[in-house]
């Protein structure tokens, strides 16, 4: 191992990857805008070619080999929370989906948000019977609150308003089922089916996050993520699902 982080074709490898991770960082800042995800990858950019550059000392040697170690670890969780979110269960014959919100700006939805939205679109073409719960509450430098950017375009999109639901006190994932099982209660279905949205990076978290707001057999349906996002993404996601698991 140590020979190998000393050998030229190494360095060269780290400087390489860690070019390209920080172009994607700023491709990435540029097209959608400055994030937890853009700057990790800028970080983990800066830090590969510092890994390439640096003197082959022992010390050196030592922070690569825990610096790759945890770089492969993280992208390695990424992998698979991509695969499993792109994976989805749905029946069409769920009762309703919740549709979990993300970041507005100004009265329009982001690309994640946008992105869910057309993935409630397709969804709702192959299942029209069922109840459309946007949920996604107002911050303090939001306009308008997530809940009717998302209300706003899924009936500008033809969905019929009466089959939409707005809940717009949720600030968090948490939060977004625990509202949502409220608006679900209204119903009066005996044991209803339940499918949630999102993008295909945060549909694993968000599944654990459900099962803890009491929703236990819920299927899932995605968005996709747009390419330069994918590693940005990827990385805010192991680092934001650490946390879960380690604060809660």
């Amino acid at each position: 191992m140590t020979r190998f982080f000393e050998s030229k074709k190494a360095r060269v490898c780290l400087c390489f990857f860690g070019i390209l991770m920080i172009i994607n960082s700023v491709l990435s800042t540029i097209l959608e805008s400055l994030s937890l995800g853009v700057i990790l990858t800028f970080a983990f950019g800066f830090c590969l070619i510092l890994c390439g550059l640096l003197c082959n000392s022992r010390i050196f040697v030592l922070a690569k080999s825990i610096l790759l170690l945890v770089f492969v670890l993280l992208m390695s969780y990424s992998i698979f929370v991509y695969a499993y979110g792109g994976n989805d269960n749905v029946t069409y014959h769920e009762d309703a989906v919740i549709v979990l919100g993300t970041v507005v700006i100004g009265d329009q939805p982001s690309t994640d948000l946008k992105n869910r939205l057309d993935a409630t679109l397709n969804y709702h073409k192959n299942n029209p019977d069922a109840l459309i719960i946007v949920t996604g509450g107002q911050a303090t430098e939001q306009n308008d609150s997530e809940a009717s950017v998302m209300y706003r375009y899924l009936s500008e999109a033809g969905i019929p308003p009466e089959k939409i639901i707005m809940e717009d006190r949720a600030t968090s994932t948490i939060e977004n089922f625990q509202y949502a099982s409220e608006v679900i209660n209204t119903m009066n279905i005996s044991n209803p089916n339940i499918a949630y949205i999102s993008n295909d990076f945060h549909i694993f978290r968000a599944k654990v996050i459900a099962k803890d707001a009491g929703f236990q057999d819920v299927t899932h349906y995605h968005g996709k993520t747009p390419w330069h996002m994918i590693i940005p993404n990827g990385l805010r996601e192991s680092v934001v699902t650490i946390k879960h698991f380690v604060v809660g």
